[in-house]
């Protein structure tokens, strides 16, 4: 059961069920606030069921806890204090399911000054000194990618998995819990280590290329590309292929002059064909791609890593596809989002509700029953 919004407390609910759960995403009538932003709903709502709720009538927190009887897990990301006043805090659910497990994401954790505050992934990354070091002392750089979001997700997922195989063996019920917080420690974890005369932690930049010549972005005659030649071996590799003249003799010249020369090579040469001399030569390098090239990538596709949704039905679109492959259990094809309520008479059905109870309370409001996901001009319905 996902109680979960936006994308810390809902992606967890999505990586289970690429793992093979059946999961079901519970709304209130209003729907996920992200429903409004397609590619925010697509990315981290696939694999799902739809049900689409009123907790706080007295006739859908009973159709609720109908549900959470044949659970084993319930996700949220409500602030502390929120699962208490709507009845469907642990303490609540373990009186339904005794057995069941509650995973709750976090803005700033269940104790200390900030625990009730409102936490999202950016306050995180500011708070947590990450977009300082990568903006180097300088101006903070903020990350596009919700790091901590999408980490503190997939905690929750980890943790909900240890719980039910903790439940396996001795029969117990749990409460697992994580935040943003949280991880955007475990995102610094060796950055955080601090000793007597450690060296100093890598930190960015304005156009931070990389940490050294041999680390780094270069600029091709059509784009960039990324080299990562800084294990043993590799400048004699880039010296042996004629990308340099020779290896730097002097230690304080290692770095200028590499730069130097590769600099100048890479500018006379296009992506591709830098990326191609590289890796021939046995130097990890590649092509510096957009977002679009991703998706438009053919062997990604024939990889399941990118997978198509909903062709000759509203807009197609791209998302990310499998993320971990399975030999014996894995799910088979595309995972769509669920529609608002989309499943909510089927869903309500298997809990044990009668046709006539269930068309009441879509009838008076209390429950949805939508229709299947589709995209319209940028918007999901």
């Amino acid at each position: 059961m996902d109680l979960g919004s936006i994308i810390a407390g809902t992606y967890p609910g999505s990586l289970l069920a690429e793992l093979g759960a059946d999961v079901i995403k519970v709304e209130s009538t209003d729907g996920d606030v992200v429903r409004g932003f397609a590619p925010t709903f697509v990315g981290y709502n696939k694999g799902k069921r739809g049900v689409s709720i009123d907790l706080r009538s007295a006739a859908g927190l009973a159709a609720f806890y109908a549900l959470v009887k044949t659970a084993d897990v319930v996700i949220d990301n409500y602030r502390p204090g929120v699962l208490q006043k709507l009845k469907v805090h642990y303490d609540d659910l373990v009186k339904v399911n005794p057995s069941i497990i509650s995973v709750s994401v976090t803005g700033f954790g269940e104790a200390g000054p900030m625990r009730d505050d409102s936490g999202f992934d950016p306050l995180v990354q500011a708070l947590s000194g990450m977009m300082q070091a990568q903006g180097g002392g300088e101006d903070p750089v903020f990350y596009a990618m919700p790091v901590n979001d999408v980490s503190s997700a997939a905690m929750a997922a980890l943790g909900a998995c240890l719980a039910l195989l903790h439940r396996d063996r001795t029969g117990e019920g749990q409460r697992v819990w994580t935040s943003l917080a949280a991880m955007g420690a475990m995102m610094q974890s060796g950055e955080l280590v601090r000793y007597e005369g450690r060296q100093a932690a890598l930190e960015g930049g304005k156009d931070f290329a990389g940490p050294s010549a041999l680390d780094r972005y270069y600029r091709s005659s059509d784009g960039w590309v990324r080299l990562q030649a800084d294990e043993p071996g590799a400048t004699r590799r880039l010296v042996e292929a004629e990308m340099v003249e020779t290896i730097p003799k002097e230690p304080g010249d290692t770095f200028t002059d590499m730069e130097k020369w590769l600099t100048g090579w890479f500018a006379g040469m296009t992506s591709a064909e830098a990326a191609e001399r590289l890796t021939l030569a046995g130097v990890p390098a590649v092509v510096a791609r957009s977002l679009e090239e991703l998706s438009r990538d053919d062997s990604l596709g024939e990889a399941d890593v990118v997978h198509l949704h909903q062709p000759g039905r509203g807009v197609d679109f791209y998302a990310a596809g499998r993320f971990a492959r399975l030999s014996r259990t894995e799910k088979a094809g595309v995972l769509d989002p669920p529609g608002l309520g989309e499943h909510s008479r089927e869903v309500l059905a298997e809990a044990g509700l009668g046709d006539d109870e269930i068309e009441t309370l879509i009838d008076d409001g209390v429950v949805v029953a939508g229709e299947p996901f589709v995209i319209w001009g940028g918007r999901s319905m």
